[in-house]
């Protein structure tokens, strides 16, 4: 969930008594520090919540029982001690009666205050999405800076009964590669969190040179889950050549995404092209899929194009994908459904 909803669904309990505001993901509080107008807006709600919870009760009736009844005691004592009866109640109940309205009026006001700075808090965020983002990438470069000078990769990390015979220098290495993989698992959160309407992170939020890193057809070369990285994830980033792991904007991410789904279908209607004209003819459900790549491909900028279609991918990279995911795509084209 992200923190923009629960900011939205913590203004639905307002009904009756504001609760405190929902705190974010340890990551994303250090980010929206550095946004203006985000601590003031926050304190600021605060003490309007906490300026609440300290007024009185508002239930004037259960107050008007005890005033009368405390008046009748009060009678009952002057006729015993054979003293002039005590005034009237009237007033007393009239200026509780005010003082009840004013206190519950003071009540309202403060209950509106804190369902606005809510929406305050939602709008500054929304308004700031690329500030946060941009703090969460440079910390996300500290950490792997970090990881890199310990050199660790992920053919290095020990396994089993491995792990209990490492030495000392080694065994401490792998902890701090430890923390600096729940550190990037951290800042990873805080992006998710800051995404509004996102369950989870694609490749293209986490990796710049997603359209080279993962070719059409192929597995993810990355060990491990993008929203929740461990040691092998970092490992990997922080070894592998070429790398570019980010935290992008939200234009960055839309066009790097929008980049690798451009690279991909060139990749399948080259494929299918070859297939065709191998085979002299294709199944219906393929042939309607090319008819469809080819009006797309036919509209794409030769930049967007398959990395395959304008450069060489780097070697390292393609060293490292070599062999993932090819024999399940030919599988899936070998043998197309006929009708």
């Amino acid at each position: 969930m992200s923190y923009l909803h629960r900011l939205d669904g913590a203004n639905l309990t307002h009904t009756f008594t504001p609760g405190p505001t929902p705190a974010p993901p340890a990551g994303l509080a250090a980010a929206l520090d550095t946004v203006p107008g985000w601590g003031t807006a926050w304190q600021g709600r605060k003490d309007i919540v906490d300026r609440l919870r300290t007024l009185p009760g508002a239930d004037i009736d259960a107050q008007v029982v005890d005033l009368t009844r405390e008046h009748a005691a009060e009678l009952v004592a002057a006729v015993l001690d054979r003293r002039p009866l005590p005034a009237p109640i009237g007033d007393r109940i009239t200026a509780l009666r005010r003082e009840a309205e004013a206190t519950e009026a003071e009540r309202e006001a403060l209950r509106l205050a804190a369902a606005d700075l809510l929406v305050k808090l939602a709008d500054i965020l929304r308004a700031s999405t690329d500030t946060v983002m941009a703090h969460l990438d440079t910390r996300l470069g500290e950490i792997i800076a970090q990881a890199r000078k310990l050199n660790i990769s992920p053919a290095d990390l020990p396994a089993g009964a491995a792990a209990l015979r490492v030495g000392d220098e080694q065994r401490a290495a792998l902890l701090r590669l430890e923390d600096l993989a729940e550190d990037l698992s951290e800042v990873r959160s805080a992006q998710l969190a800051a995404l509004e309407g996102r369950k989870q992170l694609d490749a293209s939020h986490c990796f710049a040179d997603v359209h080279e890193l993962l070719p059409w057809g192929e597995d993810a070369p990355w060990p491990g889950d993008l929203t929740r990285p461990d040691a092998a994830h970092l490992a990997w980033i922080a070894t592998t050549p070429g790398v570019r792991a980010w935290v992008p904007t939200t234009v960055q991410a839309q066009e790097t995404a929008d980049r690798l789904k451009a690279a991909h279908e060139r990749a399948e209607y080259d494929y299918l092209r070859r297939q065709r004209s191998e085979r002299g003819a294709l199944g219906i459900m393929q042939t309607q899929r090319l008819d469809q790549l080819e009006r797309i491909v036919k509209n794409t900028p030769a930049e967007d194009m398959s990395p395959s279609q304008n450069h060489r991918p780097r070697p390292e990279v393609a060293a490292a994908q070599a062999r993932r995911g090819r024999a399940a795509r030919a599988e899936a084209y070998r043998h197309p459904a006929r009708s």
